[in-house]
């Protein structure tokens, strides 16, 4: 789920790594 460099995005991709 990496389409844009978003907060959004950001946000989502560090909480998925973070699991």
């Amino acid at each position: 789920m990496i389409q844009l460099h978003t907060p959004f995005a950001v946000k989502t991709e560090i909480k998925t790594e973070d699991k």
